[in-house]
């Protein structure tokens, strides 16, 4: 499957809009309302049962994300706002076969 240019867009596996949450939109903002401002951003969604293991890549670390009850959440890193913000999801699902999903910086 090649890169998806939306991230709002739906796809087949995961259950989107999924957001990155940005502490720069604390406390009160449309990230985390009601935080505050040193509110770590995250990444959360749903995935479907043929999902073995998704990792996040943010900025080049590989994240391995928990599956549980179908559901992943972690806080990730947020890179100095003068450095680019690359994020990628890869789904592994359970033949073997494996998509990607680039997300755009969220900061722009």
């Amino acid at each position: 499957m090649p890169p998806c240019a939306d991230p709002n867009a739906l796809f087949r596996d995961l259950a989107l809009p999924f957001r990155i949450r940005s502490k720069r939109r604390s406390p009160g903002g449309p990230g985390y309302p009601n935080q505050p401002a040193d509110t770590p951003a995250a990444v959360a969604g749903i995935a479907a049962d043929n999902v073995k293991a998704i990792d996040f890549v943010n900025n080049g670390e590989t994240i391995p994300l928990e599956i549980t009850n179908n559901a992943f959440f972690s806080n990730i890193a947020t890179p100095p706002s003068a450095e680019p913000w690359t994020m990628q999801f890869r789904i592994t699902y359970a033949d073997g076969s494996v998509s990607t999903v680039d997300l755009p910086d969220p900061r722009q």
